[in-house]
């Protein structure tokens, strides 16, 4: 299996940096055969780069870790790639874990 983590830093102010719930969760799913990528998101993705980036990443799942702030941005790139192909996505993070 092939799963893609996006982590969306938009708008933020926050330089690229280490997320320490997706490093674990790749390690994890790497540590039994399977792969993963990270799509860290510094600006919202125009529609056909999102969709190249999601395409050449091939995965099987896509995740999204977030918190409160970002989760406007992860329901309109949902939205988005939606669009495009129906792989299937789940959302983690502060946000999906505090405000189910």
């Amino acid at each position: 299996m092939k799963v893609l983590f996006i982590y969306p830093n938009i708008q933020s102010g926050v330089a690229p940096h280490f997320v320490n719930g997706v490093a674990a969760l790749s390690a994890y799913i790497k540590e039994r055969g399977h792969q993963a990528d990270l799509l860290f998101l510094n600006d919202f993705p125009a529609k056909e780069r999102l969709q190249s980036q999601i395409q050449q990443a091939s995965p099987d799942l896509i995740g999204f870790s977030t918190g409160s702030n970002q989760w406007i941005f992860v329901k309109k790139l949902v939205k988005m790639i939606r669009t495009f192909c129906s792989i299937p996505i789940v959302c983690g993070g502060p946000h999906p874990t505090l405000a189910p």
